[in-house]
Formats: structure tokens, C-alpha cells, sequence
């Protein structure tokens, strides 16, 4: 009887720290400025100076996961479509594809160098949607963008979602 209480105990105490672990798991979002990019490991979301003026400070907002200084910062941008691309970004580094989804939804496509279209197949890769030809959306958005930085974006997106990487 002990050791079955033991082991009851036992498995939800492993059931716990799993859940927690999965949870909490690190976004393998990075938002980038204009000048950087390295390829090492991250998913990454071009935030350039042409789409708000605010950019500079709103990915590193982003980076850090300070949201109540990415809620300030977005106060002062005007741009509802700006608005909605930060927002669906911020979704996507906190693991909220649906929501990150439903947001990217109402933009269109080609808007942000063709990254609606990158991020809108991320979220349905992120929630697992069999239906899809993940090879040639990724494809359709590398072709979309005449940025050549967004098409590396593409590229990678791609390959996390093929090997996880």
C-alpha cells in the first residue's frame, strides 16, 4: 500500500516538473534590426526601421520578454497594421500560435517583406496542422520577398520546422 502511494506520488510529482519544463520551454524567436544577422539557432523575425521608427527599441523589448515596456512602447505606434504585426510577434516569442494566427490573419500576406507569410506558416507549424504543404508555403514566401535577409528568414523557418533546427 506505502509503495503505492509512493509511486502515485512519484509520477505526479514527474508529471508536474514536465509540464512546467514543457511550459516554460525558451521561444526560438529572435527579433533583428536591419544590420544583424547570424545564423545560430534562433527562428528569426526582421523588424526593420522601415516598418516603424520605433523598431530599435521595440526588439529589444521583444528579446528581453518586457512586456509591460513593449505595452508603453506600443502606445506611440499608430500604425494598426504595425500594431498587429508587433503584437502577433510578441504572441509567437510567448508560444501563442493560435492567437499569433488569428492576428497575422488580418494582414495581408506580402506586408513586412512577405514575414507575414514566414510567421503565418510558423504558427500553423507550431500547431501542428497536417494539412498543410509546409516545403511549398516556405517556398512561396522565400519567392514573395525581394529582401535578401527575409529570404535567409524563409529559409530557416524552414528548416526548423523540417529538423527542428
Amino acid at each position: 500500500m506505502v509503495s503505492s502511494f509512493k509511486r502515485k506520488i512519484s509520477f505526479y510529482v514527474c508529471a508536474s516538473v514536465l509540464i512546467l519544463f514543457y511550459g516554460c520551454a525558451p521561444s526560438p524567436y529572435k527579433i533583428i534590426g536591419d544590420a544583424e544577422y547570424a545564423n545560430n539557432g534562433f527562428k528569426y523575425i526582421l523588424l526593420s526601421d522601415r516598418y516603424t521608427n520605433r523598431a530599435g527599441a521595440m526588439l529589444d523589448l521583444i528579446n528581453e520578454s518586457n512586456w509591460a515596456g513593449f505595452d508603453r512602447e506600443l502606445r506611440y505606434i499608430t500604425d494598426v497594421k504595425v500594431k498587429n504585426f508587433l503584437i502577433a510577434v510578441r504572441l509567437l516569442k510567448q508560444n501563442k500560435a493560435a492567437e499569433a494566427h488569428s492576428l497575422l490573419a488580418r494582414l495581408n500576406e506580402a506586408e513586412f517583406d512577405c514575414q507575414v507569410k514566414v510567421l503565418k506558416i510558423d504558427c500553423l507549424s507550431n500547431l501542428k496542422v497536417d494539412s498543410v504543404d509546409f516545403r511549398k508555403k516556405y517556398q512561396e514566401a522565400f519567392d514573395c520577398t525581394t529582401d535578401p535577409t527575409v529570404k535567409i528568414i524563409s529559409k530557416t523557418h524552414y528548416r526548423f520546422h523540417q529538423y527542428g533546427r
